[in-house]
């Protein structure tokens, strides 16, 4: 797993010329799908990242 996200960032994005931002995705996707245990802690984040960008578009958010 280790090697396989190491690649994509260091290889990929500066080859392909996407921005990092756009990439984190990607990286979620192999971590949820590597390491099972972690998927909580993934959709947390997941989770706190769409609440702020509905935030910063106006909507009424809430935090538990």
């Amino acid at each position: 797993m280790a090697i396989g996200l190491i690649f994509e960032i260091v290889v990929m994005y500066p080859i392909q010329k996407r921005t990092y931002r756009n990439g984190i995705d990607n990286l979620l996707v192999f971590l949820i799908g590597g390491i099972p245990s972690a998927m909580p802690t993934v959709l947390s984040v997941t989770m706190a990242i769409g609440s702020h960008k509905l935030s910063e578009q106006g909507a009424i958010t809430k935090s538990n």
